[in-house]
């Protein structure tokens, strides 16, 4: 955004914001989702980059401006390609009662599934707690969603002993859902009525691996 620098006539001369290093990153990523027919709101795309910065440096031990070198064009355009490869796996604005069954999770896993997205969207309350805002609604929305969906074809499937059968997006929404909730509790949030943290990740962690064993 443009500001005011005063000259010395008194004459305000426009300024132009300086570019920081991760509007740069953002900006090649889009570019990249462009390219691939994608669009993508800058925001998040900047969180999840500088998320993978912090991951690196505490990983290697370095400082997130030492990190940042691992984060050249080459890196954001494969991240960004790996990222819209998941999305379009996720088949994202598709309900997923309308898609086809394509794969039969037990039920145990089913009813596992459903408790875990429900620690998720308790996550996404306490991460923002006092203040909901729209991001917030949104987060919970998804969650909640994604509990719906598994327990109507949880019902539906009650006549195929032990299975429930499910779309392949289902699957992949959930598991990026799992993957959030991880995020959050990493990050030192825990739901609003208590739980160990570390638990909670480890039970997550490990809904995630019986859903990628299904694929």
């Amino acid at each position: 955004m443009a500001t005011g620098r005063e000259g010395v006539s008194g004459t305000l001369w426009p300024v132009t914001a300086r570019r920081t290093w991760l509007d740069g990153r953002v900006n090649v990523f889009m570019a990249e989702t462009n390219r691939l027919g994608l669009t993508c709101p800058r925001d998040p795309i900047g969180r999840e980059i500088q998320a993978r910065v912090t991951a690196v440096a505490a990983t290697m031990g370095i400082t997130e401006a030492s990190a940042r070198r691992e984060f050249d064009d080459t890196t954001i355009r494969e991240m960004a390609r790996d990222m819209a490869a998941e999305l379009e796996a996720e088949q994202p604005g598709a309900d997923p009662m309308t898609l086809p069954p394509t794969h039969i999770v037990s039920t145990a896993v089913a009813g596992r599934t459903s408790a875990g997205l429900a620690v998720v969207a308790q996550l996404a309350i306490s991460g923002d707690l006092p203040s909901l805002d729209e991001d917030t609604a949104e987060n919970v929305h998804q969650a909640i969603a994604l509990i719906c969906s598994w327990g109507v074809l949880t019902e539906c499937s009650a006549g195929r002993p032990g299975g429930v059968a499910v779309p392949e997006a289902l699957i992949h929404r959930t598991i990026r859902e799992f993957g959030t909730g991880i995020a959050r509790l990493d990050n030192g949030v825990v739901p609003h009525d208590g739980g160990d943290p570390r638990a909670l990740a480890a039970a997550l962690a490990d809904n995630m691996h019986l859903l990628q064993a299904e694929l």
